[in-house]
């Protein structure tokens, strides 16, 4: 008669602490967008990534500005005048404005960014720490561009004003504002500092106020691997 084999034993289940759930975590400090991107501005100066992806290298970033400055040299009036940059970052494109004859004034909310973007042209500009949506001026321009800001713009009535702004106070009659944004098939909800909008969207916002949507460009990016959109209004006179 064999022996029997004796069955180990099952191990008892390890017991698992339940605590409380997780908070998400933020994706921004809690000086929101403001400090966000002073911060950034501050940690990444001298690099393309305080304004471009900060998840690309400086190769990457600088290969997408170059598709971005190509497919935004197509779309400006030629001749010059005056041209006011929407969110100037650091700058990086300014030189396309100043090379198709332009005189630029450029605002930016963050400081640093402004700074950088003074040394770097220096007197070739005019530069103002100011946001966007509620900068006031007596100038009227030729031009105005807005290129990769309007989707921080994560509110509707900012954003709207912003439109609003543009064409009854800083466009000349017949004036031009380029808006490079990543438009989506349908709304989608805000984000913590992302705000996605429709062709439709931009459309309707502003038409409300008086601008006329001429073109629209859609182009991908090499590097970030997404697709941008280029839209051309012109500023309707009453």
């Amino acid at each position: 008669m064999g022996k029997i084999r004796k069955t180990a034993p099952k191990p008892k289940p390890a017991k698992v602490k339940i605590g409380k759930p997780s908070k998400p975590a933020s994706t921004l400090p809690p000086g929101g967008v403001q400090e966000y991107w002073e911060t950034r501005h501050r940690q990444k100066a001298g690099s393309l990534q305080a304004a471009g992806r900060i998840k690309l290298s400086e190769a990457d970033n600088r290969r997408d500005y170059a598709v971005k400055r190509e497919q935004i040299a197509e779309v400006l009036p030629s001749g010059g005048g005056t041209l006011l940059v929407a969110g100037c970052g650091t700058g990086e494109l300014i030189g396309l404005y100043l090379d198709k004859g332009f005189q630029v004034v450029a605002l930016d909310f963050i400081v640093e960014a402004v700074e950088a973007a003074r040394r770097r042209y220096g007197r070739q500009i005019v530069a103002h720490v100011a946001d966007i949506t509620d900068w006031q001026t007596e100038v009227k321009f030729d031009v105005v561009v807005c290129i990769d800001v309007l989707l921080h713009v994560v509110d509707d009535k900012k954003w709207r004003e912003f439109l609003r702004l543009t064409a009854q106070e800083r466009l000349k009659p017949g004036g031009v504002l380029v808006v490079l944004d990543h438009l989506v098939g349908r709304p989608a909800a805000s984000q913590s500092y992302v705000r996605l909008r429709t062709q439709d969207q931009y459309k309707e916002a502003a038409a409300a106020v008086g601008l006329n949507l001429l073109q629209h460009k859609r182009f991908n990016l090499p590097s970030e691997g997404v697709h941008k959109n280029l839209l051309v209004f012109e500023q309707v006179s009453d």
